[in-house]
């Protein structure tokens, strides 16, 4: 039955064909990554407070379209690639994984205080895992070609977006929308703008969310074109154009996390050409002291209040750190369901009952711990060791540099764990530093 569904599916379609559909698959998958071009449903369960909450929105994305279809191609040309070979040991532990996966995830849920939204978020997570899996595994796979060219195009179409707006003062509008520009002004009420010189300026957006948004896609964006830039002998002239406009964005986004990480980020690696072992420890010391610094700060949320309180973004961010605190001490296990951190903000009676406050934590590891406990929160850091393991081995220093910029914003920030645009940009990352080549 195998071999005759192996014959028709080559009959049909050749290895070549399929392979070549793969590539410009993910290779159109990358160019798009910024759009947030979807169709959004708005169940009852995606409201609060009478408020529609993107975050809990089912939504089907342009890019998860592609994803799919990348998926379809790739199992495809899977089975057709494959032997009569068993690996019983591979086996076991994929299912014992796989088995330990799907009853934490359904624990999870069972106790969420949205059940629909944990499905819609594990839903996801899968998807991402897919996505990371394929980077890791695909065959054929070349990273300057897949990842490296169509990023450059990507990134100098967002950064000229962000120039435009900042020099109009308010976004361009027109076809723009399609791919996930808003319509606002710099004095739109809640829009992000800075003080320069008595004036307050809008913060340019480009088709992202929010200017932090944009400037931690561009950040990891500019490492991951420094490596294919540092493989290549001759260098296209659109990948200098890239890194030239994509710097320029990052400091016109006025993201001062994404500066400060910027960086630093820059630093290790410019000590990591004069000696790798410092550059190794230092890499470790910095992730190691940021997870414990996240545990630590609903403890001292209070204190940093006090003395820090009177900044709003500050305030903030203080207060959601401190409520993941709340919602980690109890629920410790599984945490309150993937996706259900504002459903237990909300039940805090210390916060007004406004659209702007209902937001993720601003941090990925109080985040994930609140909503995972500390199954999820021990996988995921277990992830990031493991990956940083593999990139130390095989001496990748620049994605080295590119998961610190996504640990140093991500201490103070959630998108990395709840946007579309920067989950499979990290999806994509954490792949690259499995990959044992290419």
């Amino acid at each position: 039955m195998i071999a005759l569904i192996k014959s028709l599916l080559t009959r049909l379609i050749s290895a070549d064909l399929l392979k070549r559909l793969i590539k410009f698959t993910f290779q159109l998958l990358i160019l798009l990554l910024p759009t947030q071009l979807a169709l959004h449903f708005w169940p009852d369960w995606a409201y609060v407070y009478g408020f529609k909450i993107d975050y809990f929105s089912p939504t089907i994305y342009l890019t998860d379209i592609l994803a799919i279809l990348l998926f379809v191609f790739w199992t495809i040309q899977g089975f057709l690639r494959r032997t009569s070979q068993k690996r019983p040991y591979d086996k076991y532990i994929y299912l014992s994984a796989i088995t330990i996966l799907v009853v934490f995830v359904g624990i999870n849920i069972y106790l969420a205080k949205s059940p629909w939204v944990a499905i819609y978020k594990w839903a996801k997570v899968i998807e991402f895992l897919l996505i990371g899996l394929f980077v890791a595994r695909a065959k054929d796979f070349d990273f300057g070609s897949w990842i490296a060219k169509p990023l450059s195009f990507s990134l100098i179409a967002v950064s000229i977006l962000a120039f435009v707006q900042f020099s109009l003062q308010e976004t361009v509008g027109g076809l723009f929308f399609l791919f996930g520009e808003r319509s606002f002004t710099a004095t739109t009420p809640g829009i992000a703008t800075f003080t320069m010189f008595g004036r307050e300026l809008l913060r340019p957006y480009s088709v992202f969310p929010h200017p932090n948004v944009m400037a931690g896609f561009l950040g990891v964006g500019f490492f991951l074109l420094l490596r294919n830039l540092s493989r290549k002998s001759k260098t296209p002239i659109y990948y200098i154009l890239s890194l030239v406009v994509t710097s320029l964005a990052l400091v016109l986004s006025v993201s001062r996390g994404a500066w400060i990480a910027f960086v630093l980020v820059g630093l290790s690696l410019i000590a990591a050409k004069f000696n790798v072992d410092i550059f190794k420890r230092l890499y470790l010391l910095i992730v190691v002291s940021i997870i414990a610094m996240s545990l630590l700060l609903p403890i001292v949320s209070d204190r940093l209040l006090f003395s820090l309180g009177h900044i709003e973004t500050v305030n903030h961010r203080l207060h959601l750190a401190k409520e993941a605190g709340t919602l980690i001490a109890e629920n410790p296990i599984v945490g309150v369901g993937i996706g259900n951190y504002i459903l237990g903000l909300v039940e805090s009676s210390d916060f007004p009952k406004v659209t702007w406050w209902l937001q993720p934590a601003h941090n990925i590891f109080l985040l994930t711990f609140s909503e995972t406990g500390f199954v999820g929160f021990y996988t995921f850091v277990l992830l990031l060791l493991t990956v940083i393991t593999k990139a130390i081995l095989r001496k990748e220093n620049i994605l080295l540099a590119a998961l610190l910029f996504v640990v140093l914003t991500g201490f103070l920030d959630h998108y990395w764990v709840t946007l579309q645009q920067t989950q499979i940009l990290f999806a994509v990352l954490v792949g690259l530093m499995f990959r044992k080549k290419g």
